[in-house]
Order: C-alpha cells, then structure tokens, then sequence
C-alpha cells in the first residue's frame, strides 16, 4: 500500500515540508560518504551517536552493555566504543533524520509529501514543525518504553510521520488518497481507510512479532497526531479544499 498523492492541493506551497524531506535526504546521503568499517568516524559510529538505544532512554546510558547497530547490520555488530552519546533524550528527535536504507528514506519521505502539505497548511508553519517533532519524540519514547532492554539502534521518521497520518485522518478523513494497492493498482480510498489499513498492518507486525520494524512508534505516533491535532490547529480557520488539476486513472 504505497500513497503517490492526496487528492486536493495545499493553498500554500509546503515549505516545511520540504525541507524536512531535504535534511533527511542530506543526512543519509551525508552518512553515505563515510566509511562503514565500523571505527570512530564512520557510518556505524554517527549511527550509535545520533540514533535511539531504548535501553539508553529508559534506564540510562551503560558503558559495559555492548549495543547493536541494527540500523546498519553490514558493519560489526556493536556499538560499543562508537557511541558518543549527548542527552538520552536528545536521539528521540535526531533519530528521526537517520535512516537505514535508501528504501526506507524514499518510503519515510513520500509518505511525509503526500500527508505533510495540507497538515501544514492547515495549522500554519509556526506550528508544524513542533508538532511534527513532538509526535516523532512521543513516538520514539513509546517505542523505547516498548522494548526498555532492548540495544538495537533505532531510526527514522516514520514515527513523527505517523502523527502526521493521525492528524490527516482528523482533519480530512473523506480526502482521497491515491494508492498503489498491492504496489501495482492505483486506487483512490478515503483517508480514513487509507489511515485504518495502516494501522491494522501495524497490528498485524505487533502481532507477528515482526523484526525490525517500529510498530509501537507508528501507533504511538497515530494517536498523538490524531489526539492533539484539533488543539494544534486550534484558531487556525478552516478552508475550502482545491482539487488538484494532476488526476489518476484507475483504467490507465
């Protein structure tokens, strides 16, 4: 189930949005130019700096415990030695830049394009960024909280762009989003289906004890953007929707 674009256009065009697409985009293609042979100064190292060790966030650093760099598994395994850790708080948001592969960026920033424009748009610039990063922070911590012993590296912004969905799904549940279903089929749902199949996947990875995947930060993230949305974009006035001129054809 891959989003290629919402059916109605911001009234503005999405700066934020944007540039948090670009900082991520820097921030990999930057890890890219560093070498991944495990040592101070590479990929790994930057990795187990700036990415989230829940055993870090929930009961402090512990410089005898060995943790793995899940983010990166070609390079060795541990972080031990290479993680210059600043406050155990502080890689709730800078993981949210990190990001292990160029397929998990390119999935994390063309979900964050399709559901950031109107949400900013909706509820000013001033506000967007804070509440972006708030719901990637919650989202993280919950994950953490999720999986307290746990040393694997943690990264991505999938958890703060799952607030963003969360919110879509307040504010423009009946707006089309036009999806690759099954990855082959465009097809135009409401967000709120689009926003309940996400969800229930989500389930389905908990359930199924799938690895590597943030379940409880997306969740996490959907109930914070859905629960704090309205107060968000309080004051803020309402508008009127403009449909794109660019449409899909499910026959094509």
């Amino acid at each position: 189930m891959l989003p290629l674009i919402d059916e109605f256009a911001p009234r503005r065009w999405p700066i934020l949005t944007i540039a948090l697409i670009a900082i991520c985009i820097a921030v990999f293609a930057y890890e890219q130019t560093l070498p991944a042979d495990g040592t101070a100064g590479s990929r790994q190292a930057f990795e187990c700096t700036w990415g989230m060790i829940p055993s870090e966030v929930v009961h402090g650093a512990d410089p005898t415990v060995a943790t793995v760099n899940a983010a990166h598994p070609q390079a060795p395994l541990t972080c031990e030695g290479l993680n210059q850790r600043h406050s155990r708080y502080l890689t709730l948001i800078t993981s949210i830049f990190l990001h292990a592969t160029w397929w998990h960026l390119l999935g994390n920033m063309l979900v964050l394009w399709v559901f950031g424009g109107n949400i900013e748009d909706r509820v000013g610039r001033v506000r967007f960024l804070p509440f972006f990063l708030a719901c990637g922070a919650v989202a993280a911590l919950v994950q953490a909280w999720s999986q307290g012993s746990s040393t694997a590296v943690v990264v991505g912004a999938s958890g703060a762009i799952a607030g963003l969905v969360g919110a879509y799904l307040v504010l423009f549940p009946r707006v089309g989003i036009w999806t690759l279903m099954f990855f082959v089929i465009p097809m135009k749902v409401p967000a709120w289906v689009w926003a309940a199949i996400f969800v229930l996947i989500q389930f389905v990875d908990v359930s199924g004890g799938s690895a590597g995947v943030a379940t409880m930060a997306h969740l996490a993230g959907v109930a914070v953007g859905a629960a704090s949305i309205r107060l968000v974009a309080r004051g803020r006035p309402d508008y009127e929707h403009v449909p794109r001129t660019f449409r899909f054809s499910a026959a094509a």
